[in-house]
């Protein structure tokens, strides 16, 4: 919003208060009824408090979630920016329809055929050496990642990880995790459980307890 036209315009008589322009549809800028300046005060509302659940002390101490999901309110975002200008769309169209089908591969390569972890390791200084059963079509190179998934531990929460095994192993791959913050120190500590204590707590994930993983790009 461009505060000083909007000052100088709200000094004529003859034209709308500032506040009129702030705060109200009345004069009737933007392309839904006027809607500009109220969905300009959301938008920077919410560009605040992403700003803010950002901050690393809101991201690394303990409240991973509340990051999580504060940042999908950039979908509120897009429908403000639509009702707050005409030419929006224009603008959004390909890298819009570009992101959703990059959410649609993302969530089609995740559902089709989890990996399954078949052995785990824990290793000194807190390291967690996961192996992880290789389907035939998983290709990768050395320095790849993969995006590791385990609803047991966070439903909603996906971390990347290096491969650490050479592509030559066709059984496996390997994934060597040192516990460094919330999720992988809760990874470990997961995996120092008895066992039948870690089938009650998988079974108590509301998602299938299998675990995701997700092959970079």
């Amino acid at each position: 919003m461009e505060f000083v036209p909007l000052v100088k315009k709200s000094m004529d008589p003859g034209l709308f208060t500032f506040w009129e322009y702030f705060l109200t549809l009345r004069p009737g800028i933007g392309w839904i009824h006027g809607s500009a300046s109220l969905t300009g005060i959301l938008l920077q509302l919410l560009v605040c408090l992403m700003l803010v659940c950002s901050s690393t002390f809101v991201r690394k101490g303990g409240h991973f979630e509340v990051f999580y999901w504060t940042h999908l309110s950039y979908i509120w975002s897009w429908i403000l920016l639509y009702l707050h200008t005409p030419k929006f769309w224009k603008w959004f169209l390909v890298p819009g329809l570009l992101f959703v089908l990059e959410k649609l591969f993302g969530v089609a390569a995740s559902r089709i055929g989890g990996l399954y972890v078949v052995e785990v390791n824990l290793l000194p200084s807190k390291v967690t050496h996961l192996v992880i059963k290789r389907p035939p079509s998983f290709q990768y190179k050395p320095g790849d990642f993969i995006y590791l998934n385990i609803p047991a531990i966070a439903k909603y929460e996906w971390h990347p990880f290096t491969i650490s095994s050479a592509p030559e192993q066709a059984d496996t791959l390997w994934v060597h995790i040192r516990s460094l913050g919330q999720w992988t120190n809760r990874l470990y500590e997961h995996f120092r459980l008895p066992e039948a204590a870690r089938k009650e707590e998988e079974k108590r994930a509301s998602e299938n307890p299998k675990n995701k993983v997700y092959q970079s790009q």
